[in-house]
């Protein structure tokens, strides 16, 4: 992800945590994002790693195998054995598998579109 500093680093991981928190609250901290409120949930707050912990199960859900979800998720194989020797990438494979969780995720919009009264 780009930096606001363009060509000298990457936005950190916390930084869009930060800013997704800042936008739940009520009222907005000094110096810090003036839209508050605006990603909130039913559910409460969330964490952009409680999105990558729902896509994963998602794509478990429809069958992806958890060697490629791992992968989808960029996680380093623990087995070092097979890290060193196993150097496929499974790129085919973490395709489909982002394509399933798309298509998913387009009917679930659309399923909740037909039921939203109009």
């Amino acid at each position: 992800m780009p930096s606001p500093q363009i060509g000298l680093t990457h936005i950190s991981l916390k930084t869009i945590t930060r800013n997704i928190r800042d936008r739940m609250r009520s009222t907005p901290l000094k110096n810090r994002s003036k839209a508050t409120g605006t990603p909130l949930l039913s559910g409460g707050a969330w964490t952009p790693h409680d999105l990558r912990r729902s896509g994963a199960t998602m794509m478990a859900e429809l069958g992806v195998l958890s060697e490629i979800i791992e992968r989808c998720l960029n996680h380093v194989e623990m087995n070092r054995m097979k890290r060193t020797y196993q150097r496929h990438e499974y790129r085919s494979e973490q395709k489909t598998a982002w394509q399933l969780l798309g298509n998913r995720l387009e009917a679930l919009l659309n399923l909740n579109e037909t039921m939203t009264p109009q």
